[in-house]
């Protein structure tokens, strides 16, 4: 199902949805994101809070780090801003050329490598 509900996303998608970047689910690939989902495991119907991650995020930030810390953590958005712009930029970009095959249109092989390689 899960490769079924890709394609299905993108068919029925957009560039726009493409290009979101979830923080969060970033935070998957590092592990943090399982820190709310431990409790849920195996747990039939259970529901994980939607105000959690900032919830955490919040204590995080106010209860366990000291003042230096908390302005280096702050800090970090700003010193990743062109860096997340450029990914934006490339998920678009690889988008907008993937999405002419469901135009009919050819797509530029060469373009498309090149962004993947960034």
């Amino acid at each position: 199902m899960t490769y079924a509900s890709e394609f299905f996303s993108w068919y029925a998608g957009s560039v726009e949805a493409d290009t979101y970047i979830c923080p969060e689910r970033q935070c998957t690939y590092f592990g943090g994101f399982y820190m709310k989902d431990i409790p849920a495991m195996n747990k039939k119907d259970y529901d994980i809070s939607i105000s959690v991650t900032g919830d955490k995020g919040e204590a995080f930030l106010n209860d366990v780090l000291n003042d230096r810390q908390r302005v280096s953590i702050i800090g970090i958005l700003d010193k990743q801003r062109k860096l997340i712009e450029e990914i934006i930029d490339v998920h678009r970009a690889f988008s907008t050329e993937l999405r002419k095959l469901l135009a009919g249109k050819q797509l530029n092989r060469k373009k498309l490598i090149d962004l993947g390689c960034r």
